[in-house]
């Protein structure tokens, strides 16, 4: 009875490991085939990472990687990220014969990634400019999203300074550059930060490089970098995480109705001091890169992105009806103020596009600029520069 009672329970236990393997397989095979489903479908979105974390900059693309975006265009883009770890062409550390060189600097706006590289207002300024045939004028385009100066200074030293630019262009974004310039207001926090010292001096923080949360996420990304359902996995993580952050702190545009965001009351009389001091260190910061150009011998541009979408009447007449003082060129003016006797080259992209809005009368945004925004921006860009490239030929 006891040798019956043993085999009986011997295979039961063989019964429930057979089951168990047969789950695993199952369940395998289904992430397999999901797998699959995500990477050629792109379901929901669905890709794999062509980033990854970086100790300096919280985060940048990975060199040589293909990449595959879809917001706020109505079909995908795709492409592959250059060898040095920028959304572009190849380049070349030495610089061609009678080139000039110019680096394109900034956030998601000059990262461009909803639009064809070759339709970016980057390669339409190149190929405006090098018509003429005479000399080569080369774009590069050292955009990623949601930066601010800070890591835009950390890139001009550590990526830009290499390729020997005669001209870094950087554009200022009057919104998410502003709020990510404290822990306390920016979108996320795992990324460097500069504080002004009691000397007055920039001091630079990367604390966050050493934290379990960083050395957890580049074990994830890894992964993330391999399989779309991972990746899609932490990136509705990610922005779950960022949605409750914004609400918390009161900066969602559904609030926008009752209160203007916080960033643009400093359009106004009445501007939030939180934000007027993150402002303050975005014009010393911005200083500093002009410094760091002028040091290097060359020669700093700076632009104001335009507020969008207050290049639009309506939208303008909205805010001035919750504060009457609102100025939708304030940052347009303040800042050109703010460049001329740092001798900085200066552009302002509001009353371009107000001007541009007015005359063709289509919308020139999705979030970003679309494509007659680009052509807007391109128009603009290569007119300002025209003067600067005729009086400095001697020099290529």
């Amino acid at each position: 009875m006891k040798d019956n009672s043993k085999s009986i329970k011997n295979m039961k236990n063989k019964s429930v490991i057979a089951s168990v393997l047969i789950s695993c397989i199952i369940f395998l095979v289904f992430i397999g085939i999901l797998e699959i489903v995500l990477r050629t479908t792109h379901l929901f979105g669905a890709k794999t990472s062509y980033l990854k974390p970086d100790p300096i900059l919280g985060y940048r693309f990975i060199p040589g990687h293909k990449y595959w975006h879809l917001k706020e265009n109505d079909h995908p883009v795709s492409d592959k990220i250059n060898s040095f770890g920028w959304r572009d062409k190849e380049w070349s550390l030495k610089k061609s014969p009678n080139t000039y060189r110019v680096a394109v600097l900034g956030d998601s706006m000059v990262e461009s990634a909803d639009i064809e590289s070759d339709r970016t207002f980057i390669a339409l300024t190149e190929n405006q400019l090098n018509r003429d045939g005479n000399h080569k004028v080369e774009l590069m385009n050292f955009g990623l999203s949601n930066i601010s100066q800070a890591e835009e200074l950390l890139i001009l030293k550590n990526d830009i300074a290499r390729f020997s630019p005669d001209m870094v262009i950087l554009f200022f974004f009057p919104g998410n550059d502003i709020d990510d310039m404290a822990k306390e207001t920016a979108s996320h926090i795992k990324r460097p930060f500069f504080h002004i010292s009691e000397s007055g001096e920039l001091t630079l923080d990367t604390r966050f490089s050493r934290t379990g949360h960083y050395k957890i996420k580049r074990l994830i990304n890894l992964f993330k970098r391999h399989s779309a359902l991972i990746n899609l996995i932490g990136e509705r993580y990610q922005g779950y995480k960022e949605y409750r952050r914004n609400k918390a702190m009161n900066m969602s545009d559904k609030n926008w109705k009752e209160a203007l965001p916080k960033y643009l009351s400093l359009c106004t009389t009445n501007p939030d001091q939180t934000f007027t001091k993150n402002y303050q260190l975005n014009k010393l910061l911005i200083k500093a890169i002009a410094e760091c150009c002028r040091e290097k011998s060359i020669r700093f541009m700076l632009v104001t992105v335009d507020l969008t979408p207050l290049y639009i009447p309506e939208y303008e007449k909205r805010n001035k009806s919750i504060d009457s003082t609102f100025d939708v060129n304030f940052f347009e003016d303040d800042l050109g103020s703010y460049a001329a006797p740092l001798n900085i080259e200066y552009l302002g992209l509001q009353r371009i596009f107000r001007q541009a809005y007015e005359n063709v009368g289509v919308p020139l945004h999705w979030n970003h600029w679309n494509y007659e925004g680009h052509k807007v921006v391109a128009d603009a860009l290569a007119e300002k520069l025209k003067p600067i490239l005729a009086s400095n030929k001697d020099e290529w």
